[in-house]
């Protein structure tokens, strides 16, 4: 119906946007409300090096990686120095330092820095479909308030109902409020309206694997994968689905060449493999190494000598291990009088206390994660298993095997399995108790 050809500067560039934008619509004979002419209308900057900057932040909002998130806070902290008052680059750097709060950066002063971008948004243009999605994000990833995400995504999506972003975010949110077959069919839409979104069709294998269902999960991670080859965190979210059904070959052959950040998922995934294939002389070399990584957020190097004791107390060095949990405890400790709250910092705190044999400590901890996560469907069965774990270390059977029971047979975000029953040396200990097999044989019926 319609075909122009524009030769214009680079520095008009914004103007043939709106140009366009308008000689489609009436080539459409579409009826534009007066909200719409006005978004069509609006330029978002007038600055060409901020609007550069935005185009790259943008082009890496998809991706998966804590490396590509830091590039994408760079650039989009470079658009609205550049240009202040430009919207759009203040909702997407809210995304990003919402989601660096989120992880793996759980303190204050970034915090701060979410909020501030998020006031900004809303205070540059409160009207616009942006400015109610950076608001969802902020409440999603650092309050942790999903009505109120949800709420703020949904008046964003009447505001742009055609935006596969906003049906991404909807169902993140479905997800974690414990609608996770509403949470597919949204992100479904969604990858219909932006089939080459590697974000989304990661995000429907992260739930197909929440409900164990791993061949669809792997069918949506190899189609992710296909649309960003060098993204190595859909890589180890692939290998995962093959340690989830004991299947480690497999999963080895897929992660072994790959290096990556100890911040990345993908990271943890090959340590753990290694641990399950009672590697645990190369597993403890990887995690050794992690002192030396630059830029290193100050809770992982306090958990790695958790994790390196646990490897001794899985070679049988009891005295070993003791000596490095007092030293995480000690670390974990410092950082909790710092004011660091994360879950990953509780989740290692609670791990080392448990090892310690301090039951008070411990069972206070355990309360504690429990009723931070209990309105966290998709995360709550990942914490129970962590308190069903800290239980097993203490010796405490009759209290972990219910919790693993109830556990086996809820969806959540990469969740227990048989396969990890029967390969982590975590669960040695209870190993011979005919009712933690009896978990294991009724799973696989």
């Amino acid at each position: 119906m319609w075909a122009e050809t524009y030769d214009r500067k680079l520095s008009d560039v914004f103007q043939i946007e709106t140009d366009l934008a308008q000689k489609i619509a009436a080539s459409l004979e579409a009826r534009l409300t007066g909200q719409e002419k006005k978004q069509i209308s609006a330029r978002g900057t007038a600055n060409v090096e901020a609007y550069d900057a935005f185009l790259h932040a943008l082009a890496l909002s998809n991706r998966q990686g804590t490396d590509d998130l830091e590039e994408l806070i760079k650039f989009a902290r470079r658009a609205v120095e550049l240009d202040p008052n430009y919207a759009d680059a203040w909702c997407l750097l809210t995304v990003g330092e919402s989601q660096k709060y989120f992880f793996p950066e759980h303190n204050d002063a970034q915090l701060a820095r979410a909020r501030a971008a998020a006031d900004n948004a809303l205070r540059l243009a409160p009207d616009s479909a942006g400015a109610p999605a950076a608001l969802g994000a902020f409440n999603y990833y650092c309050v942790r308030d999903y009505d109120a995400a949800l709420t703020q995504f949904q008046i964003s999506r009447e505001r742009a109902p055609n935006d596969a972003h906003i049906l991404t975010a909807m169902g993140l949110v479905k997800r974690r409020q414990g609608h996770i077959e509403e949470s597919i069919s949204l992100q479904q839409e969604a990858a219909r309206l932006d089939p080459l979104n590697e974000d989304t069709w990661a995000n429907i294998g992260r739930a197909f694997r929440g409900l164990r269902r791993l061949e669809e999960a792997r069918t949506m991670f190899e189609r992710a994968h296909a649309i960003a080859p060098d993204d190595s965190e859909l890589v180890a979210a692939l290998a995962e689905t093959y340690v989830a059904q004991g299947d480690l070959d497999t999963a080895w052959r897929i992660v072994e060449p790959i290096q990556f950040n100890p911040t990345e998922r993908g990271f943890a995934t090959k340590v753990e493999i290694l641990v399950f294939q009672r590697r645990f002389d190369d597993a403890e070399r990887m995690v050794s190494n992690v002192k030396s990584a630059k830029n290193l957020p100050p809770v992982f190097s306090a958990i790695a000598p958790s994790f390196l004791g646990q490897l001794r107390l899985a070679k049988g060095d009891r005295a070993g291990a003791r000596a490095l949990f007092l030293q995480a405890e000690t670390k974990l400790n410092k950082l909790r009088a710092a004011g660091e709250n994360s879950p990953l910092f509780r989740s290692a705190l609670l791990a080392v206390e448990a090892h310690l044999g301090h039951r008070n400590e411990t069972q206070a901890l355990a309360d504690s994660v429990l009723e931070t996560t209990r309105s966290d469907a998709w995360q709550f069965p990942n914490t129970e298993e962590e308190v069903a774990s800290a239980y097993v270390a203490l010796g405490d059977f009759d209290r972990a095997i219910p919790i693993l029971k109830n556990v086996l047979r809820t969806p959540g975000v990469t969740v227990l399995t048989t396969a990890y029953l029967k390969l982590d040396p975590a669960w040695d200990p209870i190993r011979n108790d005919r009712r933690f097999q009896r978990l294991c044989e009724e799973n696989l019926k």
